[in-house]
């Protein structure tokens, strides 16, 4: 996993800092506390958007098969063309029991 890149957040409030990190990195909080900060402790301070950004940021870096990354995406973005393409690739390389080593 990449380090993420070093960043100074102002202030000492715990909050404002969890806050921020939140924005910086959400990919380094657990499925069930993200939820929790998204649709609880900040869900004033977070429009739709900034909501779907967070959810891409996490799904770019923490789901691994390119497919079902790309296709997760897709729905965010509204591409329903895209998901529906790449739904198909996953659901026939499934059948055929594919998998790709890396």
């Amino acid at each position: 996993m990449e380090k993420p890149p070093f960043q100074i957040i102002q202030g000492g409030n715990q909050q404002e800092a969890l806050f921020q990190r939140l924005l910086s990195e959400p990919q380094t909080f657990e499925q069930k506390e993200f939820e929790n900060l998204v649709d609880f402790d900040f869900r004033s301070r977070l429009s739709f958007d900034d909501k779907e950004k967070l959810i891409a940021k996490r799904i770019q870096i923490n789901v691994k098969d390119m497919l079902e990354r790309n296709a997760l995406l897709a729905i965010i973005d509204g591409d329903t063309d895209e998901a529906s393409r790449l739904h198909d690739a996953i659901k026939r390389r499934n059948q055929l029991g594919l998998r790709v080593i890396s």
